[in-house]
């Protein structure tokens, strides 16, 4: 799915900003959310035939915004082309 930089920027910004909940996200904020989760997990040097449990709603919430406010622009960049790749399934977005 192609998301604007517009777009990408204004989700980026929703997330920061407003209290939410798995539920509550719009389809490009919860592709964010999972495209920050898959950057994360990488960063950790979790492989990927491992799965990684994702922490509980307020810790995920902190980690996350704190994740997309230490961004530079190339990082948003490639935030964005990962958001865009990924195959979301309804059940992934509750």
């Amino acid at each position: 799915m192609r998301m604007t930089k517009q777009q990408f920027d204004t989700a980026v910004d929703l997330i920061q900003r407003n209290p939410w909940s798995g539920g509550e996200l719009d389809e490009l904020q919860a592709r964010i959310v999972a495209a920050a989760c898959c950057v994360i997990k990488q960063r950790r040097g979790v492989p990927d035939d491992i799965d990684w449990t994702v922490p509980p709603e307020p810790e995920l919430k902190t980690m996350v915004r704190e994740f997309l406010a230490g961004l530079s622009a190339i990082q948003r960049k490639r935030l964005k082309r990962i958001a865009e790749s990924l195959i979301m399934e309804k059940t992934t977005l509750h």
